[in-house]
């Protein structure tokens, strides 16, 4: 029983089986052709390593060269950036802005007289005891975009009318964070007649 050859030497023995034939005509050509055999294959060998390793890294070098004064500004610009941002973060915290009665009465005359307009740190809170629903989702928005304020939170209570129109108590809060606070708006809704 004959023993398994390996891989190697079977992928070995195609291989020279192959280049058998070469080598037989290699070795037939006279000195003087294979010297030019060789130099044109070295030649050649010389012409692809210039073509696509000498040339593309000589013009990788160009151009990154060229970029490199606006590499340098960048990271000058960056620099400074980076300074800037150190000094800001040991500088004082600047606190909201403060409600003044002028604040106050702008938005007392946008809501009308019988509204309690509060002055709060983060904004106001305006209680109304009885207004139209759409009269009080107008004024809010006149409010919201007059002032820069948000709707933070807002509790409608529905009044019973005789004139049958949709009317409602309103206690919310308008502020001027631009996140929002973490519970919800809360608004009881309103069922019209």
């Amino acid at each position: 029983m004959a023993t398994p050859r390996s891989f190697t030497s079977r992928t070995r023995d195609a291989i020279m089986h192959t280049v058998a034939p070469l080598r037989m005509r290699w070795n037939a050509l006279n000195r003087d052709r294979r010297v030019q055999l060789l130099s044109a294959a070295s030649f050649i060998a010389a012409a692809l390593v210039v073509a696509f390793v000498l040339l593309p890294a000589l013009a990788s070098r160009k151009a990154s060269t060229a970029r490199l004064p606006q590499l340098e500004a960048q990271l000058a610009a960056m620099r400074s950036q980076a300074k800037e941002i150190i000094a800001l973060t040991g500088a004082p915290t600047v606190s909201a802005a403060p409600r003044t009665a002028a604040d106050v009465a702008s938005l007392r005359a946008i809501f009308g007289p019988a509204a309690q307009v509060t002055a709060m740190p983060d904004g106001f809170r305006i209680l109304m005891p009885s207004i139209a629903y759409a009269s009080w989702w107008d004024k809010t928005g006149e409010a919201m975009s007059r002032h820069g304020l948000l709707l933070r939170e807002a509790t409608l209570a529905k009044v019973d009318t005789a004139t049958g129109s949709t009317t409602v108590t309103v206690d919310m809060r308008l502020g001027t964070e631009t996140r929002v606070a973490a519970s919800p708006v809360n608004a009881t809704p309103v069922q019209g007649k």
